[in-house]
């Protein structure tokens, strides 16, 4: 027993007589281990549940580290019949100065909010992949045109994305993007040793107490403002539906009402009679 065992101990034996204070120790014991038992549970827990994160968050990034996405205000917009490659590799033409052949293309289709999202087929160095998405500096060599193309990344690593572009407006870092893995990457000064950043935990200790703090509670107000978002899209499908449902039961109503109160019924002439 440590200090604080001790004093219990002590106030058990001025409690109770000897043999019931033996009891009241024994039960003691008894909860301090019950309590080490959980305590090791629930760490155990808290590690397998960061695991299995990290494990998620690299499948996300198998998924999509072939994958770019074309957008911006002056992306041309969705038309009935478009070809969609054509305009992707038009455009990347125009933006960027390079081309893109359809062979290096698996798929090419268009998202909901209008931008355009291409899977490449060849991703190693010096591919027109690698050409796009890992651009230095502030190449923009159409800058009149408001188009971006960026690799697709998951929300997970767009979080340690936002985590190193706050490092890079402080200057603590000199230039960031996401490596041929998929993990977002950075360097410092001028070294050119790239330092791979694989999960949320390892970006936050790159921050301050004062900027972490600030940095959690702006994802916490983020994720809340998200999440009442979609509980009012859910709200405003589930009325449409609801709507839906009444206009149909008023149709069929009215229909009722125009049959003066019939369902419908058949003439005498037998099964070929005609409806009425």
């Amino acid at each position: 027993m440590d200090t604080s065992d001790g004093n219990a101990k002590a106030m058990i034996q001025a409690a109770f007589n000897p043999d019931q204070a033996k009891i009241v120790e024994g039960i003691l014991e008894m909860v301090q281990s019950a309590v080490g038992d959980i305590k090791g549970t629930v760490g155990e827990i808290k590690e397998g549940l960061k695991t299995a994160t990290e494990d998620i968050a690299d499948l996300r990034r198998q998924n999509t580290k072939s994958c770019g996405i074309l957008r911006g205000p002056d992306l041309p917009k969705r038309t009935i019949g478009e070809n969609v490659l054509q305009v992707f590799t038009e455009t990347i033409m125009k933006k960027y100065s390079i081309r893109v052949n359809r062979e290096d293309l698996a798929a090419v289709h268009r998202l909901p909010n209008g931008s355009i999202v291409a899977k490449f087929v060849d991703l190693k160095e010096g591919s027109v992949f690698d050409k796009l998405v890992r651009r230095f500096g502030d190449w923009n060599p159409c800058p009149s045109l408001k188009i971006d193309f960026s690799m697709q990344i998951s929300e997970y690593d767009g979080t340690i994305r936002a985590i190193l572009g706050m490092l890079k407006k402080e200057g603590k870092i000199q230039t960031y993007n996401t490596s041929a893995s998929g993990k977002q990457r950075f360097r410092v000064g001028k070294d050119k040793n790239w330092i791979t950043i694989a999960t949320i935990e390892e970006a936050l200790n790159l921050l301050d107490q004062e900027t972490k703090a600030k940095f959690i509670q702006s994802e916490a107000e983020f994720i809340k403002n998200r999440n009442q978002k979609r509980r009012e899209r859910r709200r405003r499908i589930i009325e449409g539906q609801g709507q839906g449902q009444e206009q149909g039961q008023s149709m069929i109503q009215k229909r009722f009402e125009e049959r003066g109160g019939r369902r419908g019924s058949f003439s005498s002439g037998g099964r070929g009679g005609k409806r009425i």
